[in-house]
């Protein structure tokens, strides 16, 4: 398991790499001329194709005996599971937002009718509730169904997405809880650390080298948080 998160994290740590340069590409690209937009647009398809790819060759690159130029082939099957994948959160995403600017314009609605009907003057516990249940849905649902999807089409391409076996895995009681787990242990509390620096750090390189380092560590325990969710989310498919 160790040596198969390993390459899956390294796998996703060169992809998202190279896609984050095709950005670093894109916001450097005056759309003055159509030529221009044309690259602004090929930057945008290059950097999706990448973090789609660098997806599909973690999923295959685990198993063994799997050889990196056989993944790269197998790997290019997981693009339209991947492209559905970003509808689905996209759509989630959006749902969510309109959920929490709903609720928000209503709040004073919502507390006088609990003041009328039950007579509580203080529902903000209500409020927290309903903000935690949208981001629960957005990231630790959303997540879920997107390492599912990923995970369905390098196994068997767009017809394992028919099938809806990803959707059940993906929607049950123990993936959540692994998804808040690992997002809760690998990318909130570290974010939560992120400006943390020593006290009498001094300014020149070393402060700069203590930041990119803790960053980069970040970006690792990022990568390994992805990885440990399409490594459960395969598993539970190859069952």
């Amino acid at each position: 398991m160790i040596s198969a998160l390993t390459k899956m994290t390294s796998a996703l740590a060169v992809g998202h790499a190279l896609a984050a340069a095709c950005y670093w590409w894109l916001l450097q690209t005056p759309e003055s001329t159509v030529f221009m937009l044309l690259v602004s647009a090929s930057a945008i398809i290059i950097g999706v194709a990448l973090m789609a790819l660098s997806a599909g060759v973690a999923l295959h690159w685990q198993r063994e005996g799997a050889g990196l130029t056989a993944t790269l082939r197998r790997s290019i099957r997981v693009l339209p599971a991947f492209v559905i994948a970003l509808c689905l959160l996209g759509i989630l995403i959006f749902l969510t937002r309109r959920g929490e600017l709903w609720w928000s314009a209503h709040r004073g609605e919502i507390d006088a009718w609990f003041i009328a009907t039950f007579g509580l003057a203080d529902v903000d516990w209500l409020h927290r509730a309903f903000l935690m249940l949208t981001r629960f849905v957005r990231w630790i649902v959303g997540l879920s169904l997107v390492a599912g999807l990923l995970a369905a089409g390098a196994s068997e391409g767009v017809r394992a997405l028919l099938h809806f076996q990803w959707l059940r895995q993906a929607c049950g009681l123990r993936r959540l809880l692994l998804v808040l787990a690992v997002l809760a242990g690998l990318v909130w509390l570290p974010w939560r650390a992120i400006e943390w620096r020593p006290p009498g750090l001094p300014p020149n390189w070393v402060e700069l080298a203590f930041t990119g380092t803790k960053l980069a560590l970040f970006y690792v325990l990022l990568c390994l948080a992805w990885a440990i969710l399409l490594f459960r989310a395969a598993r539970d498919m190859a069952r």
